[in-house]
């Protein structure tokens, strides 16, 4: 992570209900906004894979490649042109990527403010479908260095813990840091 982008790669495998393994890299362009998100999912007997571009005019591209039989599910990728309004992307069940709004929107250290609305452009996994997705993060509380934001899309929402680098530090049934030893 540097001043103001990130670059960041990264794997995730899930054992149940359907097993796969999923590796990923994302790129920012200064101000936290998403330039690149590069996905691929595999399992048993199939695989997938997206590449998610945004180009400097905000126009995002998509390309994808696909094999094997994945249940029922939709095919990777989807229609670009209802991302228009999208600068990031939110990478199902990865905390990072809920990152790059709250340091472009600088919530962290505005405190209790407006909340934050964004479009991002959700890639669900394990089929890397992709939709828009309205998304909103508002203050919800501190102690001490940790902020806790709370985090509504749809009908999902939740409380979100952040270090204040801005990182994912608890994101409630999905993952939790862990210091290094």
């Amino acid at each position: 992570m540097h001043a103001d982008r990130l670059t960041a790669r990264g794997v995730a495998i899930r054992a149940a209900p359907l097993p796969y393994r999923l590796n990923y890299g994302l790129r920012t362009t200064s101000g936290w906004i998403t330039t690149q998100l590069r996905v691929q999912s595999s399992g048993a007997g199939w695989w997938r894979f997206l590449y998610l571009e945004r180009s400097a005019d905000g126009a995002w591209s998509c390309t994808t490649k696909s094999e094997g039989d994945l249940l029922d599910a939709p095919p990777p990728g989807g229609a670009t042109s209802s991302l228009a309004e999208a600068v990031d992307c939110d990478l199902g069940e990865c905390p990072l990527t809920n990152s790059m709004p709250v340091l472009r929107s600088n919530i962290l250290a505005q405190g209790a403010g407006e909340p934050y609305d964004i479009t991002a452009a959700l890639v669900s996994v394990p089929d890397l479908a992709v939709q828009p997705s309205p998304q909103r993060y508002s203050w919800a509380g501190q102690d001490g260095l940790d902020v806790w934001l709370g985090f509504e899309s749809g009908l999902f929402d939740a409380e979100i813990e952040f270090d204040r680098q801005g990182l994912v530090r608890h994101y409630p049934g999905l993952a939790h840091r862990v210091a290094p030893p």
